[in-house]
């Protein structure tokens, strides 16, 4: 159900902003893992908007959620709303390979 509000979202910038919106990357990890990593590729030579979102069902749960971009500048601070734990950048964003990390509190299970 978190994967498809994410998906009505997207839907709903690309009717009323009229706005080129894209899915890059999606992972879906089994509810036992308490810490997990990966990789996305973003490429853009012009300003753009990257959200970058930890889909969960209780993001008091979330101990951490960071991304690293291609110039290795981490980003720590995250948002949290709604079953969501994300991240928005927005300008010129380094192209290449992206890698985000977090980690849930071990109650959780």
């Amino acid at each position: 159900p978190r994967v498809h509000l994410q998906e009505i979202m997207m839907d709903i910038l690309r009717r009323t902003e009229n706005t080129f919106v894209e899915k890059i990357h999606e992972t879906v990890y089994e509810k036992e893992e308490l810490t997990f990593s990966g990789k996305f590729t973003f490429q853009c030579e012009e300003s753009s908007h990257l959200r970058v979102t930890l889909n969960i069902a209780d993001e008091d749960k979330v101990e951490y959620f960071e991304i690293e971009d291609p110039n290795g500048e981490m980003k720590i601070f995250s948002k949290f709303e709604d079953g969501m734990v994300y991240f928005k950048l927005s300008g010129i964003l380094p192209s290449g390979i992206w890698t985000y990390k977090a980690k849930l509190y071990s109650d959780t299970i």
